[in-house]
């Protein structure tokens, strides 16, 4: 999937890259390993599917491998009110406007559509970051 992507736009390479890792299905880690929190390395994943930091790093790594700079992707901890929960997504920034890429829903959403959903902190392989930073 990633080699068929090298050569196409940016944000078609979001939106097929969203695509393929969200039809992985979910499987809590409680149940897939045992444990409460466990992050699945990607080969780990698309061989027994997880929650959602596993995907938010699958989808991290294949934007990666298709030139993304780490400064313009983040792994970003939720806290989603309307669900009271807290969920992992990837934030992508493309054209200067930071996108979100979630398991839970197939559509991309610019991050200030998120409502009731606020970054708790963000990683990347070049720092961290609270809040909204």
């Amino acid at each position: 999937m990633l080699q068929r992507l090298r050569d196409a736009a940016p944000g078609d390479q979001l939106a097929a890259v969203n695509r393929f890792v969200n039809r992985l299905p979910y499987m809590p880690d409680l149940s897939n390993y045992g444990v409460s929190d466990y992050w699945a390395a990607p080969t780990e994943f698309m061989a027994r599917g997880g929650d959602c930091e596993d995907y938010a790093l699958a989808k991290y790594l294949s934007l990666r491998a298709l030139g993304f700079a780490a400064a313009d992707l983040r792994i970003v901890a939720l806290r989603d009110a309307p669900q009271d929960l807290y969920h992992a997504v990837l934030a992508a920034r493309l054209h200067g406007r930071w996108l979100l890429l979630d398991n839970a829903t197939p559509r991309i959403l610019a991050i200030e559509a998120a409502d009731g959903r606020e970054p708790v902190y963000a990683a990347n392989e070049s720092g961290w970051w609270t809040g909204r930073s």
